[in-house]
Formats: C-alpha cells, structure tokens, sequence
C-alpha cells in the first residue's frame, strides 16, 4: 500500500510570485516531503 501525498499546482501570470511561494513550500520546517515539478513555458 502506497501513501498518497497531496498535490497542488502552481500557476499565473509572470511576476505573481509563484517562486516566493515555491521556496516558501521548499523551505518548510515541518519535515513535510514534498515534490516539486517545473514546466516552464515560454
């Protein structure tokens, strides 16, 4: 059995502050795993 870990996708508009957010997330002091997936569009 597998445990599933929750998902949230992050996306706007250039200069909204989804890095700040993202590093926020990275940089968490809870010992929460988490995954990030970058899809930079251009």
């Amino acid at each position: 059995m597998t445990k599933k870990i929750p998902v949230t996708v992050l996306s706007s508009y250039l200069g909204s502050g989804k890095t700040t957010m993202m590093n926020h997330v990275l940089q968490n002091k809870q010992n929460l795993r988490v995954a990030v997936i970058v899809n930079d569009m251009h």
